[in-house]
């Protein structure tokens, strides 16, 4: 049960914040900001350049869900199609 919920949350996340503002101040470089702990303006902190952590785990998220998606798909596209083939041509195939 907790393994569901965790993956629902992550789905979740990901689709929720897929739409995330590309605000500069996020990913732009900010010396002035590095190694800036965990806190109300950067929940995960930010790292050597200064970037946020957060928004980068975010859209990190979001991009793998949206190639896992996509592959998927288009696997299951691929595996339609042979099925259908092997069915309608299958009688053809049986020595190879």
């Amino acid at each position: 049960m907790a393994l569901l919920v965790s993956a629902a949350v992550v789905y979740l996340a990901g689709i929720f914040f897929w739409g995330i503002s590309m605000d500069p101040s996020c990913y732009d470089t900010n010396y002035a900001d590095k190694f800036i702990s965990p806190g109300s303006k950067h929940w995960f902190g930010t790292d050597f350049v200064g970037r946020d952590m957060f928004y980068r785990c975010i859209k990190g998220l979001s991009n793998s869900l949206i190639v896992g998606i996509l592959a998927s798909v288009v696997s299951s596209v691929i595996a339609l199609a042979a099925g259908i083939a092997s069915a309608v041509l299958g009688g053809r195939w049986t020595d190879v």
